[in-house]
């Protein structure tokens, strides 16, 4: 398994975009890290980044209040509200209210979640092979999960450039490729 991790890592590393990384099976709650490998979290790194953005401009200008207001990614969303949303004297109450109103948003995008790109997908297996087939350019999985769902990858039409084995010093190459060829 710590190739796994370790792989997923240097993937990283390497300029892989962390969007295009998926960890399929159980092992996608033991990595070592701050990003959520697992389909659902893929999805929502994909909904961060402008806030991470955000938040690197603003570490920049901490002593201008209007910096907030005037490069809050969701300004235009926020314009039609009852109450002006960004009404504080100082640097801090600005973030504050920014940080409201993408935890709003951040809500409001969990919710539609379902129904964007995944409106006509109508189970999670379905939504989780829609990441999988579509999205992911680095899939780690176990010998294991890999022959338990061969049947599914083959009806999916999954097809793979590299194949990295981590379990190889426990059995035989032929046992791990046997799955993945058949």
């Amino acid at each position: 398994m710590e190739l796994l991790y370790t792989s997923m890592e240097q993937s990283i590393t390497r300029d892989v975009p962390a969007r295009y990384l998926l960890r399929l099976g159980q092992g996608e709650q033991e990595l070592a890290t701050d990003l959520d490998f697992s389909w659902q979290g893929r999805v929502n790194a994909m909904l961060f980044s402008r806030w991470e953005q955000f938040f690197a401009a603003c570490a920049e200008n901490e002593n201008k209040q209007s910096f907030v207001k005037d490069r809050f990614p969701f300004k235009e969303f926020l314009s039609n509200t009852w109450h002006p949303v960004f009404t504080g004297e100082s640097f801090e109450k600005v973030m504050r209210a920014a940080q409201g109103c993408f935890s709003h948003l951040k809500t409001m995008f969990q919710e539609l979640e379902e129904c964007r790109a995944f409106d006509l997908l109508k189970s999670t297996a379905d939504r989780a092979n829609y990441v999988m087939m579509k999205q992911a350019k680095v899939i780690a999985m176990t010998c294991t999960h890999a022959a338990l769902k061969r049947k599914d990858f083959l009806q999916l039409g999954f097809k793979y450039n590299n194949l990295l084995m981590e379990e190889s010093a426990q059995i035989l190459e032929i046992e791990t490729f046997i799955p993945m060829l058949l």
